[in-house]
């Protein structure tokens, strides 16, 4: 991440209107999370008014508008996290009260099949808002997927808690958490990709390998240009007469 200073060079220079919302939106995700912000209101002022052609502008706004979508979909998530929770810990709760005697094995595998009919399809979809949400931080600059990544440790918490507990023989059963069986449907994929598309445009995910295929250019020239002044540098010691 870029120093203060830096960021106030870059003010002065003038930024297009991805670059400016890059800041912007990297200062909203700290200040959202209770963190202290990239730039001050004065300087997020300047920031602002450092983008000046009506394109630049409008480029700024998409990806503010992204951001609201974003939080959004980052909500939906949290829901769907903690449902599959609630429901993992009540199929939990019905396990404890079949072993204490509390109820009987048909109750359980009614509460089981119950439980556990909810809990896959909330899973897909949360993996399926992560893989948007990823790819949206890998083209946007800035990490959204610091809550999901936590909220999936939740869940797999409470699903190993699950598949630890003495379900009887021929009870109801969840899939691995892991398995194929629980893997986002290309149409929930894509439901959370035209969200996005709302702020950015439909052709937002073939931008996205545009970008990351420059970005690899980029980093091998990087490496190419290395090598060569290291080259430069050993053939220069060479020549250098002895004494």
């Amino acid at each position: 991440m870029a120093t203060k200073e830096e960021l106030r060079k870059l003010i002065r220079k003038g930024l297009t209107g991805k670059e400016a919302s890059q800041i912007v939106l990297q200062d909203n995700w700290e200040v959202d999370h209770n963190r202290e912000g990239l730039l001050s209101d004065k300087e997020l002022s300047e920031l602002k008014s450092s983008v000046r052609s009506t394109k630049e502008i409008e480029e700024y706004n998409r990806y503010l508008n992204l951001y609201r979508l974003v939080d959004y979909t980052l909500k939906d998530a949290h829901i769907l996290a903690l449902e599959a929770e609630k429901y993992l810990l009540r199929a939990c709760r019905s396990v404890d009260r079949y072993l204490l005697k509390e109820i009987d094995e048909h109750k359980l595998e009614e509460d089981l099949q119950v439980y556990h009919s909810f809990i896959p399809d909330r899973v897909r979809t949360f993996k399926a808002i992560r893989a948007v949400i990823e790819d949206i931080s890998r083209l946007v600059g800035v990490d959204f997927t610091e809550d999901l990544k936590r909220q999936y440790d939740d869940i797999t918490a409470t699903f190993i808690l699950h598949n630890t507990l003495q379900i009887p023989p021929g009870m109801p059963r969840l899939p691995s958490l892991d398995s194929s069986r629980l893997s986002p449907s290309a149409r929930s994929i894509r439901y959370y990709q035209e969200r996005m598309a709302i702020a950015i445009g439909k052709d937002w995910v073939e931008a996205l390998d545009i970008h990351e295929a420059e970005e690899k250019r980029r980093k091998i020239l990087a490496v190419i240009l290395q090598d060569l002044k290291n080259r430069n540098k050993r053939d220069t010691v060479k020549e250098v007469p002895n004494g």
